[in-house]
């Protein structure tokens, strides 16, 4: 996996050795995220073939500049759910992390932290607050099971993996269910 994945997993293991600033750390877990989603999951595009082709030839009809591109990928945001359902339900129990609102939380600053100038004053409490730490080491949680999963961690393994990444990473933030909301950590939390 280092060598066809590199530099993901030097990447998820310098940010555990030596965390940095929390929106460079997350952006950089949420693009290791986003890359294992391109490499473990078949998630459909946002086109069928039929309709890509489509848009294809009305552009081709069109003039435009060279430099003008048009391409027919999933999402992120499709990508990441479909990465979160690798993991068995009872990881996630025993994780004790909501994974709905980990992935509407992931999703929303991951672009609000790479698009910085679409940041409102109503982001900031999240920001500056516990939620994008606590979004950070979840989601560092996540791609570390999920590694670990892909070289063939199962079951009771992986469930006591997650409860010993939930003492090292989740507990400091609550002792409940880890939750996030569009201000920071949810009411369990």
């Amino acid at each position: 996996m280092s060598i066809n994945l590199r530099p993901l997993p030097q990447i998820v293991a310098g940010i555990i050795a030596k965390p940095g600033y929390s929106e460079a750390d997350f952006l950089f877990v949420a693009t290791v995220l986003d890359r294992l989603g391109e490499e473990w999951v078949n998630v459909p595009k946002i086109l069928t073939k039929e309709k890509f082709l489509e848009v294809r030839r009305a552009i081709a009809a069109v003039d435009v500049p060279d430099d003008f591109q048009i391409t027919n990928v999933s999402t992120f945001a499709a990508r990441t759910e479909a990465i979160a359902d690798l993991l068995p339900a009872k990881v996630w129990d025993k994780l004790g992390l909501d994974k709905a609102s980990w992935t509407t939380s992931l999703k929303r600053y991951r672009n609000l932290v790479a698009h910085s100038d679409a940041q409102k004053a109503a982001h900031r409490e999240f920001m500056t607050g516990n939620g994008l730490p606590a979004l950070r080491d979840a989601t560092i949680v996540v791609v570390t099971l999920l590694m670990a999963q892909h070289m063939g961690v199962t079951d009771d393994a992986l469930v006591f993996a997650a409860e010993r990444q939930r003492y090292s990473w989740i507990q400091k933030y609550t002792n409940g269910t880890l939750t996030f909301t569009t201000k920071g950590l949810g009411a369990e939390s």
